[in-house]
């Protein structure tokens, strides 16, 4: 007579051998918890920094509304237009700045050797910020991503990559994903650490780009960065402007404005708009509509 050995494997229980005896697995398993193996989960809100992006067309308010973040500030760009808004902060407050290039000349090889120094001096600098900076703002992260792919590949262009690298093809890409997200985490690192945790604020400056549906535009515009960033950010503000018609004689007026895109763990802020007219645009002015409390944000 036939045994059908595959169901009589399948209907042996868990801890039990064929004969029904119990297995040497099943007495090693623990009976007690072990809660210090866990920690309890906080009752109340308490962390006092923010990853942020605040992203928008050209001269819509961007870096002006990053530097209302409390200070000391990190300020770290790729050469961008900062020229009267950085210096009347550092009135204020202490504001340290370092710029990085995105673009070098050279062969694929050279410019992949300059910039990969190039990562390594903006890495340190971030990691060196979260011991003395209240904020740090990164202008653009477009500009700091593509300075993280060509320290890696040389080249933006296809054609000049080795042979190996195209072979390599998504392996390469994992490397530079990962190098990318191991910089933007180390914020969650620091800020959720139980035993020191960090009080500084992370900010991206990000730009916008044309809404396509396949090969069509739609009209719209979208929020365009590195495709992570936003499910990385807690809180994501698009800025704009709108200008009134003037009255004969008097200059129009500009209204800037931001609107809460992804409102952290507050859903009833999203789509809300926080304006400079009714003096709410502000980092502590964003965030205090999300959280309630200002104390946190201000300084």
């Amino acid at each position: 007579m036939a045994i059908n050995v595959g169901n009589a494997a399948a209907n042996v229980r868990p801890g039990t051998s064929a004969s029904g005896n119990s297995s040497s697995t099943s007495s090693s398993l623990p009976t007690e918890p072990d809660l210090t193996l866990w920690e309890d989960a906080p009752l109340e809100l308490t962390r006092r920094c923010v990853m942020m992006w605040i992203a928008g067309d050209s001269d819509t308010g961007r870096t002006t509304l990053a530097f209302t973040a409390p200070g000391p500030i990190a300020y770290i760009h790729a050469f961008e237009k900062h020229e009267g808004i950085l210096q009347r902060r550092a009135q204020e407050c202490t504001v340290r700045a370092h710029a990085f290039r995105e673009s070098f000349p050279g062969t694929a090889d050279e410019v992949q050797q300059a910039a990969h120094a190039e990562m390594i001096g903006v890495e340190r600098r971030i990691s060196d910020a979260y011991t003395w900076a209240r904020t740090i703002i990164v202008d653009t992260d477009s500009a700091l991503w593509t300075l993280c792919q060509i320290a890696r590949l040389g080249s933006m262009n296809r054609a000049e990559r080795s042979e190996t690298d195209r072979k390599k093809g998504q392996l390469i890409y994992q490397e530079i994903n990962n190098r990318w997200q191991n910089m933007v985490k180390e914020f969650n690192y620091r800020a959720d650490n139980p035993g020191n945790p960090s009080t500084t604020n992370l900010i991206f400056i990000g730009g916008i780009a044309e809404e396509y549906k396949g090969d069509k535009a739609t009209g719209r515009t979208i929020i365009k960065g590195q495709k992570n960033l936003f499910k990385s950010c807690d809180v994501v503000v698009r800025t704009a402007y709108t200008m009134s018609v003037p009255v004969i004689g008097q200059p129009p007026t500009t209204t800037y404005f931001a609107t809460i895109e992804k409102p952290w763990y507050e859903a009833s802020a999203r789509g809300v708009q926080v304006r400079s007219d009714e003096g709410t645009l502000s980092f502590a002015g964003i965030m205090t509509c999300i959280t309630g409390d200002p104390d946190k944000w201000e300084r």
